[in-house]
């Protein structure tokens, strides 16, 4: 169902805003506090702004068991992937009971971000959680280690955000809300808009991608949202990120044709669940489309390549629709880019284009081949290595 504007409609109908400007601080004062995590008040931002549409809050275990079983919350025309939980202490969790309320702050010497209803207290058997989260319970996965590391209790209710003391970042200025964002497709005239979801510097496979889409997909817009939250370490560091693409949007990309924001979460290396969860994501910031790409989301090889492609056939619609890609390789005869199985990227003329091999090499201060990453955007990274800039996370 599209808006009035042409732009579909949110998960839910509408978008989800709980933000109070004018908090009385007073009353909050007498209100327990609870110290919690960037992450946790990143969470709470995306839920008052409705990126989480139609989530109202930390998702009680009757909704985790809605969205782990059914891919629903609130019903079966509300589709959504991914749990979004605030796990703590035993020693946290003395004195709190379902009813009552709590604000969340980074520390105690700082004004409260949010308050919390408490709508359920509970204690999953984490592991089992996990399985049914990540497909596995090892803590070599990330996801798996989080949620093992996170606390024993959970809390469930809804939120509400006071604005003015959201959680600074240094990318502020490329962080728009959903509203924003379909405020600005609206004005350039887009009604079909696809969404790039990344965690890495592009390289030209992903410039295949985007130029397909531009080229031969009947697109008013390229919505490129990369991923700035917490990584897992090696991942490339979140300025390098926005460094690359700007350089490859400014010099390399028709003009009017992409627009660029900061997608104000983090990975949950949660593998095809995690796919439709950033789909549904942009779907609420007016997207149309939503590319899956070979391992979209993945981590290692905890799950098969083709994974998220399978679980939307499962699916069915989910309000987005997917512009599906294989793995894009190089053919040095032809120098040109294709779209290839992975039985045809075992033919001689076939490259492999390989994140890991432009990684390592950026890491030693060499240049990738140009058929695998743009000279100039690998300068503008080595010219941040030599100043004694971080490119990676530790």
């Amino acid at each position: 169902m599209a808006t009035s504007s042409g732009l579909p409609s949110p998960v839910g109908g509408t978008l989800v805003q709980r933000t109070d400007a004018t908090p009385d601080l007073q009353a909050l004062a007498s209100l327990p506090r609870l110290t919690v995590s960037k992450e946790t008040l990143i969470d709470a931002e995306q839920i008052a702004t409705g990126v989480f549409s139609p989530a109202t809050g930390f998702m009680t275990w009757e909704e985790v068991n809605e969205v782990l079983d059914h891919y629903t919350l609130g019903g079966t025309d509300r589709p959504w992937a991914l749990p979004i939980v605030l796990q703590i202490s035993e020693e946290e969790a003395k004195g709190l009971e379902v009813g009552a309320s709590i604000t969340l702050a980074e520390s105690e010497s700082v004004r409260p971000k949010a308050l919390l209803e408490i709508r359920d207290l509970y204690r999953p058997d984490l592991g089992a959680l996990c399985k049914r989260w990540f497909e596995t319970d090892s803590t070599e996965h990330p996801g798996v280690a989080a949620v093992m590391a996170g606390g024993p209790v959970f809390i469930g209710g809804p939120i509400t955000l006071f604005p003015t003391q959201a959680v600074a970042s240094p990318f502020q200025s490329l962080i728009l809300t959903p509203a924003q964002v379909r405020e600005e497709f609206t004005r350039q005239g887009w009604s079909t808009v696809t969404a790039f979801h990344t965690r890495n510097v592009p390289h030209r496979g992903h410039e295949h991608i985007h130029r397909t889409i531009m080229d031969r997909h009947d697109m008013d817009g390229l919505f490129i949202h990369p991923v700035i939250g917490r990584k897992k370490p090696k991942d490339y560091q979140t300025d390098i990120i926005i460094k690359a693409y700007r350089t490859l949007i400014d010099i390399h990309y028709p003009k009017g044709r992409v627009f660029f924001s900061a997608f104000n979460t983090f990975s949950r290396y949660a593998g095809p669940r995690e796919a439709i969860f950033t789909a549904l994501c942009r779907r609420n910031f007016g997207c149309s489309h939503f590319v899956i790409g070979r391992d979209h989301t993945g981590v290692g090889d905890f799950y098969p390549s083709d994974a998220a492609h399978r679980l939307l056939d499962r699916l069915g619609s989910i309000g987005i629709d997917p512009i599906i890609f294989s793995e894009v390789a190089y053919n040095h005869v032809e120098e040109c880019y294709e779209e290839l199985s992975p039985e045809e990227c075992l033919q001689p003329e076939i490259i492999r284009l390989s994140a890991t091999k432009a990684r390592n090499l950026i890491v030693k201060g060499e240049h990738p081949p140009e058929y695998l990453m743009r000279r100039d955007l690998v300068n503008a990274i080595l010219a941040a290595q030599e100043r004694g800039h971080l490119i990676f996370v530790p």
